[in-house]
């Protein structure tokens, strides 16, 4: 999710692209290093909303929150889990979540996408993977085994106290036409940027 620090005179998407039109180069956004989801997120951002905000890279995601709480940095893309302890606790304003729509792990915010960056979403991911020449029925197997414990309530239920939520079913075709669509998503943003590892 976006974040900002309560102080920044911007309270929804639209303000605060339209703050940071009118000051190029002067609004600035933490992440936890170069590269990184927050960073990633941070860039296709900027390049989606054509606006000009410095990167202030910090070593891990917590000293990020922490600027963006003591405002020393503008805003930061954190994760849910984190950051909605600060903003239940006014520390952080939330601006919108980075999935398409609406999450149930942080209710009443809007998605980026639905704010007015149509398209925009960056999530994180975890996933099964098995190594190349795997039989398709073992596969089968378990991708039919991990489905059924997806849809054990307790589970799904521990998964999102951790911040997660669970994948919409999919087949083993579909989650390795994801990975190549989400590599090839990053890597021309990377291209586009003209990001640099330093």
């Amino acid at each position: 999710m976006l974040v900002a620090h309560p102080a920044l005179a911007a309270k929804s998407l639209g303000e605060l692209v339209a703050l940071a039109k009118a000051n190029p180069g002067k609004l600035n956004y933490a992440s936890s290093g170069i590269g990184t989801p927050p960073h990633l997120a941070g860039e296709l951002f900027k390049s989606m909303a054509g606006v000009d905000i410095v990167h202030v890279p910090f070593r891990e995601a917590n000293a990020g929150l922490n600027a963006v709480v003591s405002g020393s940095v503008e805003m930061m893309f954190s994760i849910a889990s984190t950051a909605v302890a600060q903003m239940s606790g006014g520390t952080v304003r939330g601006i919108g979540v980075t999935s398409l729509t609406a999450s149930p792990l942080v209710p009443g915010l809007s998605s980026i996408a639905q704010s007015g960056l149509a398209g925009f979403t960056v999530i994180g991911w975890n996933g099964f993977v098995a190594p190349k020449g795997v039989s398709p029925a073992i596969i089968g197997k378990l991708n039919a085994a991990l489905q059924r414990g997806l849809d054990d309530p307790e589970l799904r239920q521990r998964l999102a106290a951790a911040g997660y939520e669970s994948a919409t079913p999919n087949s083993p075709d579909d989650f390795a036409r994801f990975i190549q669509s989400d590599t090839a998503k990053w890597i021309a943003l990377v291209k586009q940027t003209n990001m640099k590892s330093h």
